[in-house]
């Protein structure tokens, strides 16, 4: 007796197999690596930074970078940790980037100015000082 056909069923792919259609043309299939990933990417890159937004400024390249450089995957590992390497990369430029920056605090009392303004390290930018 043969099982019954369960319609919209689809046996859970690969990633090895996911990336080569990917690569094939099969774009809308990398919505698969994502979402299989999303979790642990996140709780990574949320190791490294504290901001959400900033968490989430990471993952977006992160997934960017992952798309546009697919054809580099090698295969020699898991895709997640490929993925997840990309993430903590992206992690640490930001992580650089505010290195490079200096907080202003201003009086709490001014409305218009309660914000923390970035303004440039100028050691960092100076080559004379280099």
């Amino acid at each position: 007796m043969r099982s019954p056909k369960i319609p919209n069923f689809k046996p859970q792919l690969a990633e090895s197999e996911i990336v080569k259609r990917v690569l094939l043309g099969e774009k809308e299939l990398f919505e698969i690596l994502l979402s299989r990933n999303n979790q642990s990417l996140y709780r990574v890159i949320r190791s490294y930074l504290k901001d959400d937004n900033d968490v989430q400024d990471a993952m977006q390249e992160a997934y960017l970078k992952a798309y546009d450089k697919l054809q580099q995957f090698q295969g020699d590992s898991s895709f997640s940790t490929w993925l997840i390497r990309i993430g903590i990369n992206e992690a640490l430029v930001q992580i650089r980037a505010k290195k490079n920056t200096a907080s202003l605090y201003v009086k709490k009392n001014d409305p218009q100015l309660q914000k923390i303004l970035q303004i440039p390290d100028r050691t960092q930018m100076n080559p004379e000082k280099k």
